[in-house]
This record gives C-alpha cells, sequence and structure tokens, in this order.
C-alpha cells in the first residue's frame, strides 16, 4: 500500500493544473432534489469557477438557472474552482428539465453542436473502422450515437489514427482539446478514443483545405490555431464572441494570442471583428475591378451606385461587409 499510495501521488502530481481562469464549464453527472434545497446538481467542474449568485445556461437545452448554493467535496462554499468534485444548488429549473450529460456553462459564450471534427486513434486490439461506421461516442458525461465520416481515408487500421467528423444523433456542448471515447455500435466494446479539435465545423469547405487546417488544429499553437479560423472564414472573420464560442478561450486571451499578428498587419480588427488581412486585400481588389469593370461599360455616367457595386456574383459572395 505505501508504495501504491507513492505511484498515485507521483501521477497525480505530473497532471497539469486545470484552468480555474477559463470560461466555466461543469458537466453534470447526477441530478435530484433534496428536502428543502430544491434541484440539486452534482459534477467535476472541468474548467473555471463558479459561485453563489452566477447566472449559467443549460446546454444544450439553452434553459437559464441561477445558483443559489454551492458545495466542494460535501462542504458549503461560496465558489468552486476547477478540479473540484461540485455541487450545485439551482433556482429556475426542476429535476425533469436536466440529465446526465447535460452542461453548465456561462450564458451567451457557446454553441451546443451536432459535429465536431477529430483526432481519432484506434486501439491495436479494435476491428478496422470504416468509414461511415456507427458508434457509441461518450465525453464527459455525455453519450450518444455518432457517425465517423472519415477524412482521406476508406477505414482506420488498428492502432491507427485518423482525422475525422463524428456526426452526433444529439447534440451537446464540446470545445477543442475535449477528450471522448468511441465503443464499438454492436456489441459495445470500447475500440479507441481521441481528441475534438473543432466543435464549429463550417458546413462548406473544400476538401483539399480541411486535413491542413485541421492539422494546425492538431499543433496546438494558439495563434496559428486563430489565423487558420480565421483565414476559413475569409472576408466575414470572426467577431471576439464568436471566436469565444469556437475556442473557448476567454476574449482578452483572443487578443492577447493575436496581438503579434495585428501589429504585423497580418489580421485586422475591425470594431470587435477579427479579419484575415489577405482576404480583405482581395476584396480592394475586387472591389476596383468592380468600379473599373462599370465605367468601362458606362464611360459617360460619373458615378456608380451601391446597387451596381455589388453586382458581380463572385463580389457578392465574398463581400463583408457589403458596400
Amino acid at each position: 500500500m505505501p508504495e501504491l499510495k507513492r505511484e498515485l501521488a507521483k501521477v497525480a502530481a505530473e497532471v497539469p493544473a486545470k484552468d480555474s481562469s477559463a470560461l466555466a464549464h461543469l458537466p453534470i453527472d447526477r441530478v435530484f432534489t433534496m428536502k428543502g434545497f430544491g434541484t440539486v446538481v452534482t459534477g467535476t467542474l472541468v474548467a473555471g469557477t463558479l459561485r453563489k449568485g452566477d447566472e449559467l445556461e443549460v446546454f444544450p437545452s439553452g434553459k437559464r438557472v441561477r445558483v443559489r448554493g454551492v458545495q466542494v467535496h460535501g462542504e458549503n462554499a461560496d465558489t468552486a474552482i476547477a478540479g473540484q468534485r461540485t455541487a450545485l444548488n439551482l433556482a429556475g429549473v426542476t429535476v425533469e428539465d436536466l440529465t446526465r450529460g447535460m452542461t453548465l456553462a456561462p450564458p451567451d459564450t457557446f454553441r451546443s453542436t451536432q459535429r465536431i471534427d477529430v483526432a481519432l486513434s484506434l486501439l491495436s486490439s479494435a476491428k478496422p473502422l470504416k468509414d461511415r461506421a456507427r458508434v457509441h461516442l461518450h465525453a464527459y458525461t455525455s453519450e450518444t450515437v455518432a457517425e465517423v465520416a472519415l477524412y482521406g481515408e476508406k477505414q482506420v487500421k488498428p492502432g491507427g489514427t485518423a482525422q475525422a467528423q463524428l456526426r452526433m444523433a444529439e447534440p451537446a456542448l464540446l470545445l477543442p482539446g475535449d477528450r471522448f471515447i468511441v465503443r464499438q455500435f454492436s456489441p459495445v466494446a470500447t475500440i479507441g478514443g481521441g481528441v475534438v479539435l473543432d466543435a464549429a465545423p463550417l458546413a462548406r469547405r473544400k476538401k483539399e483545405t480541411v486535413e491542413p487546417f485541421l492539422k494546425v488544429l492538431e499543433g496546438g499553437n494558439p495563434p496559428s490555431i486563430l489565423k487558420a479560423r480565421l483565414a476559413q472564414r475569409r472576408h466575414d472573420g470572426l467577431t471576439l464572441a464568436q471566436a469565444t464560442a469556437e475556442t473557448g478561450w476567454r476574449d482578452v486571451v483572443v487578443q492577447n494570442h493575436l496581438a503579434d499578428a495585428i501589429r504585423q498587419g497580418q489580421v485586422l480588427k475591425i470594431g470587435d471583428r477579427l479579419v484575415h488581412a489577405p482576404a480583405v486585400e482581395g476584396l480592394k481588389l475586387l472591389l476596383v475591378r468592380s468600379v473599373e469593370d462599370f465605367h468601362n461599360k458606362n464611360p459617360l455616367v460619373a458615378g456608380i451606385s451601391k446597387k451596381s457595386c455589388a453586382k458581380p456574383p463572385e463580389f457578392r459572395r465574398t463581400c463583408w461587409p457589403c458596400p
């Protein structure tokens, strides 16, 4: 037993500390009613800090609740921080509104999703996993069925890895960096797992751009990740709120990671919107060409209307904001 305790302490010391300054994220594992208190939920606070009086949103239902009381490891507390076992007494919701697998987070920050791009690893003991196979997906306390859409592969061999999109039967709150387990659809057996790379994949993308983009996300460099996300959004860019929803990082963290890119002119900050600078340069050229084409066809007209300026189809598809 002493040797076992030493090894456990050694392993625990090597685990990276949870980030209590991040946005709160509490997956629910139990829901019950306590006489004299009302609705109570428990879970492990995986990120951030929760306090008595906080307003939270229930994902994926969207209900709003207020924290009436906090307990940490069975003791009353004013605050719970990341990594702690936490019980919350909630107002504004009943036990029928909640279930294991839901997640509590600050309101108007994140978005539930049914599609996630992932880095997937298969156990060496598993059977080959074919494209479009159905699996059981386990992430934190949630469980759902998902279809595996492989990128650039027909199947994953035992012990192999691949990039894939998991298309879930039910929505869930997942963020980049979250880990998951996949189990065979039938008979149910654990076959692998992986990490979420993108919880907000774009619906329309060129196939040849997907794998390089996911490689950047897999690299884990925050400035590179943000610049890649902006590049794929082209002229639309991302607001700070959208960047937070996609990455899970606070807006101040996003701005800090992009500070050098903004100073160097690689990223433009327009109000609270961040835009890929090369895309804006391309838009300028497109605008100039549109005006020149108009005047070549209408040499006697003194000016150009907004309607005529935005007329070319390629301009309408790429313009932000529309002139």
